[in-house]
């Protein structure tokens, strides 16, 4: 199984200058490594609405700054 992994890009968390990297890449791929999973990235535009994301249910990991809201916690 490929995990979709949605990518929100917002310096200094998640950088794209042609690859993507950031601190949350980094830990990201640490995790993915040890775990030995299979991802995909798909970037999502900046101008998403975040709780769209959420609430569509095509991802399995979303990266980036996300404040966590009790709704939100609810549906993740």
């Amino acid at each position: 199984m490929v995990l979709k992994v949605a990518v929100l890009e917002k310096k200094p968390f998640i950088i794209n200058n042609d690859k993507l990297s950031g601190f949350t890449i980094d830990v990201w791929e640490y995790i993915a490594k040890k775990h030995n999973l299979q991802y995909e990235y798909i970037i999502i535009d900046k101008k998403t609405n975040i709780n769209s994301i959420i609430n569509s249910n095509k991802y399995d990991v979303i990266l980036g700054r996300v404040s966590m809201t009790p709704k939100r916690i609810s549906k993740v």
